[in-house]
């Protein structure tokens, strides 16, 4: 039998249940078959530092095959993320490492997919669309640096910027948010805040930290509350 192909074997002597079960479990190499099934969304940014999961769906594949993953660009250049990996259908990638003894490096882009494929390369599956893998360099936090006390739901953003996106994605939901001191004001949920009453002006700093780790960044602002 060969491993990579995962062929159907027939055992001697063996009914026909025997067969059955020695085809579905190996596959045939006609039916063979890999669907990469994450990450596939089109616009999606991997961040550098950020823990992915890849995930993949395969046919005619023992569970204990090996395959080997790449990151590929649209010129076609690829970078070897796991040059063996047995058939689980996931993988756990930490954006940003690849194994070094299969030379290429991978810069930040816009055009990149994810490709599983048998060592012999007689199956090959990719991400349905483009993916940016990006650094995050900064965020910035935005909103009024006034509001009247007993104020309610006002807004603020929290943007994201990256080496390929220099223009800023908004970032608000994924954000950590803060306000200091909690005296006069609230955060009611993700960039939005409410006050209260205030007997004379009344200033505090509202926080929004955006990232993971040491790749993290904090946007902030001075805001007053007025009576």
């Amino acid at each position: 039998m060969n491993d990579s192909y995962g062929e159907s074997v027939i055992l001697e002597n063996a009914g026909l249940s025997d067969v059955f079960l020695a085809e579905y479990f190996l596959g045939t190499p006609e039916c063979m078959g890999i669907t990469v099934l994450s990450p596939s969304e089109a616009g999606n940014i991997m961040e550098v530092g950020q823990d992915c999961t890849i995930q993949w769906r395969s046919a005619g594949l023992a569970s204990n095959a090996r395959v080997r993953i790449e990151l590929c660009n649209a010129a076609g250049t690829a970078c070897v993320i796991a040059p063996a990996v047995k058939n689980t259908g996931k993988y756990r990638w930490r954006v940003g490492k690849w194994d070094p003894k299969f030379g290429r490096s991978y810069n930040s882009g816009i055009d990149y997919k994810i490709r599983v494929c048998t060592i012999d390369g007689k199956a090959t599956g990719e991400s349905a669309a483009q993916f940016a893998v990006a650094r995050l360099t900064g965020v910035s936090l935005k909103g009024p640096s006034a509001v009247k006390g007993g104020s309610d739901s006002v807004q603020y953003v929290c943007t994201a910027f990256y080496d390929v996106f220099p223009e800023g994605v908004t970032r608000s939901s994924d954000a950590k948010w803060k306000c200091l001191p909690t005296v006069y004001a609230q955060l009611r949920r993700a960039g939005v805040l409410s006050t209260t009453p205030v007997p004379a002006p009344t200033q505090f700093t509202l926080q929004a930290m955006y990232g993971k780790g040491k790749s993290a960044f904090a946007g902030a602002l001075d805001v007053t509350i007025t009576p």
